[in-house]
Formats: C-alpha cells, sequence, structure tokens
C-alpha cells in the first residue's frame, strides 16, 4: 500500500524566492520525500483530466496577484494540494498511471541492481561493489578534503545514466541545495570511460561562474562511487 501526504513547506531561492511542496510517500514500508513546485501538481492535473475527463479532480487555483509567501496563503495552498494527491491516490485510474508513479518517484526502490544505490547519502548496507578495478579510478586530493556524504541530505532522484544518477541533496550544515551527480567506479571503468570523466570533471572545475555551464563546486569519493557536487537549476537537467 502507498500512501502520500503534504507534509509542509519550504522556500528555496534560485534567482528569485519560491515555495516548495514537501510531499511524504511511504510504501512497502519504506518511506522518502519528493519535493514539488505548485507548477508541477498543475501540469499533473491537467495531464490527469485528459486521461480520465469523467472524474471532477480539484486543484487550489493559481495566485494571479499579491505575494505567493504569505504564510496563509501557502498554507490554504498545501492543505488543497493535499486533498489533490489523496484523491489521485484513491482512485486505482490515477494510481497505476507512469506520470503518478514519476510524479512520487515511486520506482526509486526499483533501480537497477548494476547502477548501484544511494538511500540518504549512505552506501547500500552489504552492497558495495568494491572491486581492484576501481584503484585504476581515482581523483586524487579532493577540493574539500573533509566532504563525505553523508554530509548531505539526499531528497529525491532527478537524473539517471549509464554510471549513476544525480539527486537533488541539501547539504545539512550550508542549508543548500545541489545536485549530486553520484557514479559507481566500477561501471566507469567498466566501460572505459574513466578519462572522459576526469575530463569532464577538470572543465566544470574551471567554468564554475560560465553562465552556459553547470558549475562543479567540488568532488570527492567513497571507495565505490564518485561525486560530482554540482549547481541545482531547477527545470533543468544534468546528465550522467
Amino acid at each position: 500500500m502507498t500512501t502520500v501526504s503534504v507534509e509542509n513547506t519550504e522556500t528555496w531561492e534560485h534567482h528569485k524566492k519560491f515555495t516548495v511542496y514537501k510531499v511524504m510517500v511511504t510504501s512497502d514500508n519504506h518511506s522518502w520525500f519528493v519535493f514539488r513546485r505548485y507548477n508541477e501538481f498543475y501540469k499533473l492535473y491537467e495531464m490527469l483530466k485528459k486521461q480520465v475527463p469523467s472524474v471532477q479532480l480539484k486543484l487550489p487555483g493559481k495566485k494571479l496577484f499579491g505575494n505567493n509567501l504569505d504564510p496563509q496563503f501557502v498554507q490554504s495552498r498545501r492543505e488543497g494540494l493535499n486533498s489533490f494527491i489523496q484523491q489521485i491516490m484513491t482512485d486505482a485510474r490515477f494510481r497505476q498511471l507512469p506520470e503518478v508513479c514519476e510524479f512520487f518517484q515511486l520506482d526509486r526502490r526499483k533501480l537497477s541492481s548494476e547502477e548501484g544505490s544511494v538511500e540518504d547519502g549512505e552506501e547500500e548496507v552489504g552492497g558495495s561493489d568494491v572491486t581492484n578495478s576501481n584503484d585504476k579510478l581515482n581523483l586524487g586530493p579532493s577540493e574539500r578534503s573533509h566532504a563525505k556524504p553523508i554530509d548531505f541530505e539526499f531528497l529525491h532522484v532527478i537524473g539517471k545514466g549509464s554510471f549513476g544518477k544525480v539527486l537533488l541533496a541539501r547539504h545539512k550544515v550550508e542549508r543548500r541545495h545541489y545536485a549530486v551527480k553520484v557514479l559507481s567506479k566500477r561501471l566507469v571503468v567498466k566501460r572505459n570511460e574513466a578519462k572522459h570523466i576526469m575530463s569532464e570533471r577538470n572543465v566544470l572545475l574551471k567554468n564554475l561562474n560560465h553562465p552556459f555551464l553547470v558549475g562543479l563546486h567540488y568532488s570527492f569519493q567513497t571507495p565505490d562511487k564518485l561525486y560530482f557536487v554540482l549547481d541545482y537549476i531547477n527545470g533543468g537537467e544534468v546528465h550522467v
């Protein structure tokens, strides 16, 4: 059984301040958070109306004037969005749709075993894929020598690829959001892409303030994974 609820809201900032809604998802005895902006709920609403036009869904309306960050308005909208997702998850016609599964990240527990898994910033228990081939791929001294996965609260997957995935993460001390690219050393070496990955890292480090490139703030590694801490660009895409 899967349950969802809009637990809280947070104010984020990227060029300007905006509200994100913190959705708690529980499925098969596992729980995680998905962070969504109002326009993402609205896009889901429009799609569902087309898929099942016979059902009258209710979504809080857009605020055309005034302050979208007003606490009373945000609270009222949060309650309305919570009612909206309850209506979705109690109707089997909606619940099984791929778009709904993607919205709530319901496939996050079904990641390919070859990709490895990063849950809440920790290596999968008993699932380390360390091999001797990993010795061939080493970042050398980190730009931030004490950095480690537990420095971050990993929120949800925002991109997947051949070597790993990109996760939206919040630094626990800085309280800043980043896109953290997590790559499996074993897969990078296996596919002979070590030079390419290192070249990418070096280019990004030199172009932190480039207007057309996502900036790499720093990188670090564990025995079996590489971590690239990148700018988080909401609405963009970071390939792995």
